[in-house]
């Protein structure tokens, strides 16, 4: 196996409901010794949302962590806690302000909130805590509420929390002026502060008096809170001071230090503080995971050389690089990162290519796996293996092309092959309702697909390719012997007992994925922007086009009765069958792969092939484009070339002459 492709594992599934974890064993060992789990993401990936969810389940399940931190408002996700350990349901997390809107709307995450309501009613819940410096106003726009639309919301809590401890505690007229000079800041962070000299001054003079109440009202605060509220009341002004630095302009630098992500220094700086006060103080018999996004996530920020026009985020001292410090032992970051597909803003119509990268990229590793989802565990590398000793181009921060020594910015990557825009819940796409057994029959009866089924049975058959026969001795004879008995329940026109493994897939519209003992599937098209993948070998047979992504995680077949826009991945080789055009992306991992695409391979889809194993493809000899198609796969592999002599070498008839291409040793 090539350099590089043996160190990623497939993970086989990012399905919440999949609890079989036998496919993260190897992150169950990666994050062994940590204490601290840091999840990463690329902001608006869907796809990622789904594969952090069912992270965050298997750590909580099967790793004992039983904290999870998000980059939430430090206040007001404890009062969502202290609402769900009161016995309120999820209606207390997705109502109340202090998680973003980004997560606690999307689509993708609603059975991880609902998951870990219903954990609060069990022995081991998920506890809930917030790391970030937002508070009052601002958190509530950042939990997507809108105070102008509606004025019957309550003032936000922190301040009655602050008017009753110290206040109550501590009078004094200085104190009361204050707090409400506290919460005009509050409410002027929406959209009116502007770091000018006055406003700063009047903050920090509101913040030093609040102070100097704490700590003349020390003893008595101590007496009566206690240790750990009085240190949470300490962290929450800390917090507030460190809110204002972070919106005022930037003292130093100007722009260029904007550009280089500085000014989220004095954000990140007071995620650390309370994060290690979470750890050490609030839960410090627990092991805790770390909900972020974007450059927070990174360990060292420094590391990162932008490519091309990518941002840069030299200057960047993030939450992760600070806690890395007091826990260097006990820390473990993990990236999410998709290597294709759009993501966009939750609910936006602006959506963005994830760009291409290089060759000898991370994502280019990924992509010799052919899988759709595996893990990268950079922490457990030799000291001189090249992944740490070689700077490589990858997207996984922020989708973004960078170039950095990986190990030292994350410790591990969870790879996705496609990505798409995250969904709001109030209108995501569901997946699709994936019918089997009995109701699988009568859906194949109405569809009638037993002639076009018949004929990839007679294309199998009829192949005089060694690779060809080869699989079908090998790993499709089970199912092709099942299909036939199930193809046989047409040939009277009578409904007959079908074999279980059936199944039928309406058009997919987002995220899908066929599981278990699917062996024969009837796929009708796929939306543009969706992604379904199955991870058992299967016979598929599409009635329409297909525009979105597929993936095979074992050797399959796929017969498609139109083009192909969206991109394919076979993890482990196959047999391709396109009636039309390819024009996606097709990556085949170190498996044998046989393709006939009646329709020609387009232009813009030649440079995104990808064959990692032997191939056998054929192409009819006259489209403009298969010229280019042997030129560019000559200079990336070993080929040899044949114009069949007879139609029935390659088709089942279908009376064109076609160009038979062979590939070995993709580079």
């Amino acid at each position: 196996m090539r350099r590089g492709v043996s160190d990623f594992t497939n993970v086989r599934s990012i399905a919440f409901t999949d609890n079989d974890w036998s496919d993260l064993a190897p992150l169950a060992a990666a994050v062994a010794r940590a204490r601290i789990v840091v999840l990463n993401e690329s902001h608006d990936d869907g796809t990622s949302y789904r594969a952090k969810a069912r992270v965050a389940r298997f750590l909580h399940e099967a790793c004992g962590f039983n904290v999870l931190v998000f980059e939430g408002s430090f206040f007001e996700c404890r009062e969502i806690d202290r609402s769900l350990q009161d016995g309120n349901a999820l209606d207390a997390l997705l109502t109340a302000p202090g998680i973003s809107h980004l997560w606690r709307s999307a689509a993708e995450l609603a059975p991880l909130f609902e998951y870990v309501a219903t954990s609060y009613a069990t022995a081991r819940p998920f506890r809930i805590a917030g790391m970030d410096c937002y508070f009052g106003y601002f958190s509530e726009l950042q939990s997507g509420f809108r105070r102008g639309q509606d004025p019957s919301r309550p003032r936000p809590a922190v301040f009655e929390y602050l008017w009753n401890l110290l206040h109550t505690e501590v009078p004094n007229d200085r104190v009361d002026s204050a707090l409400n000079a506290l919460e005009s800041f509050s409410q002027a962070s929406i959209a009116g502060y502007r770091g000018t000299e006055a406003e700063r001054t009047a903050t920090q003079a509101a913040l030093a008096v609040l102070d100097e109440a704490v700590e003349r009202g020390h003893n008595r605060l101590r007496a009566d809170l206690g240790p750990e509220e009085l240190g949470f009341l300490t962290r929450l002004l800390d917090n507030i001071r460190l809110f204002e630095e972070w919106l005022a302009p930037p003292a130093l630098g100007g722009a260029e230090v904007t550009a280089a992500g500085a000014f989220t220094n004095p954000r990140d700086l007071a995620m650390a503080r309370t994060l290690e006060w979470i750890a050490l103080t609030q839960f410090p018999s627990e092991k805790i995971v770390v909900w972020t996004g974007g450059f927070h996530g990174l360990k060292r920020a420094a590391e990162l050389q932008p490519v091309a026009d990518s941002p840069s985020f030299f200057c960047v001292h993030s939450v992760t690089e600070h806690v890395s410090r007091a826990f260097p032992t006990q820390l473990y970051v993990l990236a999410f990162s998709s290597v294709d597909g759009t993501v966009g803003r939750l609910g936006g119509r602006v959506v963005t290519r994830i760009p291409t990268t290089a060759r000898g990229s991370l994502e280019d590793l990924f992509a010799r796996t052919g899988a759709a989802h595996a893990f990268l565990d950079l922490s457990s590398l030799p000291r001189a293996h090249y992944l740490r000793t070689t700077e490589l181009e990858a997207t996984c921060v922020n989708a973004t092309r960078q170039r950095a020594r990986w190990p030292l910015v994350f410790d591990g990557v969870m790879f996705s092959a496609y990505a798409l825009q995250a969904c709001n819940g109030a209108s995501g796409r569901s997946q699709p309702e994936i019918l089997s057994g009995p109701a699988a029959a009568a859906a194949f009866n109405q569809s009638k697909p037993s002639a076009a089924l018949r004929e990839l049975l007679a294309l199998l058959s009829s192949s005089r390719s060694p690779s060809v026969q080869q699989y079908i001795e090998g790993t499709l004879q089970a199912q092709l012997s099942a299909a036939d008995a199930f193809l046989a329940s047409f040939t009277d026109g009578r409904e007959r007992p079908s074999p279980a493994h059936q199944a039928i897939v309406p058009e997919v519209d987002g995220y899908a994925e066929v599981r278990e003992t699917t062996r024969l599937a009837l796929v009708r098209g796929s939306a543009q922007h969706s992604f379904l993948s199955f991870d058992k070998d299967a016979l598929v047979y599409s009635n329409s086009a297909i525009e979105g992504a597929l993936a095979f995680s074992e050797p399959s077949a796929l017969l498609v009765r139109g083009d192909v826009s969206g991109p394919l991945r076979f993890a482990r080789g196959g047999l391709l069958v396109i009636e039309g055009t390819l024009d996606g992306a097709l990556v085949a991992g170190e498996g044998d792969m046989s393709m006939v695409v009646e329709g020609g391979v387009a232009a813009s889809a030649i440079p995104q092939m990808r064959l990692f194993g032997r191939a056998l493809i054929a192409v009819p000899s006259h489209v403009a484009t298969t010229t280019s198609l042997v030129a560019y796969l000559s200079s990336h592999a070993r080929v040899a070339t044949h114009l069949s002599a007879t139609p029935s070498e390659v088709a089942n008839d279908c009376g064109e002459e076609f160009l038979l291409i062979s590939v070995a040793d993709f580079q």
